[in-house]
C-alpha cells in the first residue's frame, strides 16, 4: 500500500466509531441519507468507495458498494460487497427499506 493510501486510512480511522456491535459508526460528514463522506485525492466522495478502492482496488464500471447490514454508516469491510445498482435497489425493496414502484421515482402529480 502506498503512503497516500496509508495516510488516508489513518485519517479515515479517526472518524470510525466502534458501536459495540458488528457494525461501525461514522463521526464525520455524511449525506442526508447517512452515508459517510470523506475528502480524498481532491474530492469529497463516499467513504465506503474510497475504503474499497484502497483495500481491493478499482471498482468496476457499473458496480456499486452494497451494505449487507443495511447500515449506511457502516464501513466494516465484511459488511460491504460489490453489486449492480439493480441488485442494490432489489435489496432495499426485499428488506422493506423502500416501496416497490413501477417508475423511477414515486411522485404525485400536481396541477397548476
Amino acid at each position: 500500500m502506498d503512503t497516500p493510501s496509508r495516510i488516508a486510512l489513518a485519517r479515515m480511522a479517526t472518524f470510525i466509531i466502534d458501536n459495540g456491535n458488528s457494525c461501525t459508526g461514522w463521526s464525520g460528514c455524511t449525506t442526508p441519507d447517512g452515508y459517510p463522506m470523506f475528502w480524498y485525492e481532491g474530492h469529497t466522495r463516499h467513504a465506503s468507495r474510497i475504503l474499497w478502492e484502497i483495500v481491493f482496488g478499482t471498482i468496476p464500471e457499473g458496480q456499486v458498494i452494497r451494505h449487507k447490514c443495511d447500515n449506511p454508516a457502516c464501513l466494516q469491510l465484511s459488511h460491504l460487497e460489490l453489486g449492480t445498482v439493480q441488485q442494490n435497489q432489489q435489496d432495499s425493496i426485499s428488506r422493506g427499506r423502500r416501496p416497490k414502484t413501477r417508475g423511477k421515482y414515486r411522485t404525485r402529480r400536481t396541477r397548476k
